[in-house]
């Protein structure tokens, strides 16, 4: 989410995009099980949630779209940002869970408060972001691997783009491809074997893939947005929008339909958001949007309003999920089912974050934990 001094209007509007899709994966309350209700509407939210899946991968790409495209890299302040990425998983994770254990366990008084802070499952969610207050926190985390590295790829990236590619070709393979491999491999075990195997998640590279548990879709996509950006004037043309249109449309497609088979090969819902993440089709998605809104510069007051909220999507990010939890204590009651509805919540709780964000970041010091 680091920006550079000149400001692009589609890379903020497609940030506001992202996190408010983020923010309707966490907190919706439509239903996806189409296994439970066979109806249509349920096939729609579900077909809704696979276009979601774009939301963290769309950050990648746009952080390696400004970040390798840079005119210079500054070592000194890449390395305090580096150390901040860290200092910030440290305070909104106990800002996180300090805040949603009181409106999760409501507590009696001060000291038991503390107490149901201070328990063995809320240290290791600390250590760990494997708690469901905070482990939307594991973004920064993979963002703190590719800033490790970055400088190097930087370097590549500017006096040696063959060098580049390879690694980029390299990152794809036992990335993106490995991922696209198993779920080959699960389609054709779904419809020739009465035993279906998942195999998603599964590791073909074994010890000798390099990328293995840090998140390396996030890596493939932040290399791909460096050079798409970089290439951006042999896409921007109009005949190029017109056709992403439909590869969109497609790609989300095969995502949804592969969705409903693993849901059914594995006799629960599939997450087709954040599952998606890892695949071939959220990756030609990212690709697409990206070149859909390819050059696009605002005019009016909402579209203003919305690159402003572009450019406060981390502070949103970090906010959003303790305010989310709060707000919806008073939405869930409502039993809200409709997509629309939720896309609504999910835009209440995007402007409020956006507010308390801003306000922070234009204080003095406070500001710090806003930003990157």
């Amino acid at each position: 989410m680091n920006e550079t001094k000149t400001r692009y209007d589609y890379l903020d509007i497609l940030k506001a995009l992202a996190i408010l899709f983020v923010i309707i994966y966490h907190f919706h309350s439509f239903s996806i099980d189409f296994m439970e209700n066979n109806n249509a509407s349920i096939y729609i939210n579900y077909y809704f949630f696979a276009i979601c899946s774009v939301c963290v991968p769309l950050f990648f790409f746009i952080n390696g779209a400004l970040l390798l495209n840079k005119n210079e890299i500054d070592i000194k302040k890449h390395t305090f940002n580096c150390l901040k990425i860290f200092g910030l998983v440290v305070i909104w994770s106990f800002i996180s869970i300090a805040i949603i254990t009181y409106l999760w366990d409501t507590p009696h008084s001060i000291r038991d408060y503390f107490n149901k802070l201070c328990t063995e499952e809320n240290l290791i969610a600390f250590y760990q972001l494997k708690g469901c207050y905070n482990n939307h926190l594991w973004f920064l985390i993979a963002l703190f691997g590719i800033y490790i590295f970055y400088p190097i790829i930087y370097v590549t990236f500017k006096n040696n783009k063959k060098v580049f590619v390879f690694f980029l070709i390299v990152t794809m393979i036992f990335t993106f491809g490995n991922t696209f491999t198993g779920d080959i491999i699960s389609v054709v075990s779904y419809f020739t074997h009465n035993n279906f195997h998942d195999y998603h998640n599964f590791n073909f590279g074994a010890e000798y893939n390099p990328f293995r548990g840090i998140c390396g879709f996030g890596l493939g996509a932040f290399l791909l947005g460096g050079l798409f950006f970089y290439y951006r004037e042999k896409v921007s043309y109009r005949k190029m929008k017109i056709i992403a249109i439909p590869i969109f449309l497609v790609s989300t497609t095969c995502l949804f339909l592969f969705g409903i088979m693993m849901s059914k090969g594995n006799g629960r819902i599939w997450d087709v958001c954040f599952g998606g993440y890892s695949t071939i089709f959220t990756l030609i998605n990212v690709v697409c949007l990206f070149v859909i809104f390819l050059d696009y510069q605002v005019k009016s007051f909402i579209g203003k309003f919305i690159c402003l909220i572009g450019k406060q999507s981390l502070g949103i990010y970090l906010i959003h999920l303790p305010l989310g939890t709060f707000l919806m204590n008073y939405w869930t009651p409502w039993k809200i089912h409709s997509v629309l509805l939720n896309i609504l919540f999910g835009i209440v709780v995007l402007i409020i974050s956006f507010i308390i964000s801003f306000v922070i970041s234009k204080t003095p010091y406070l500001k710090k934990i806003v930003t990157i």
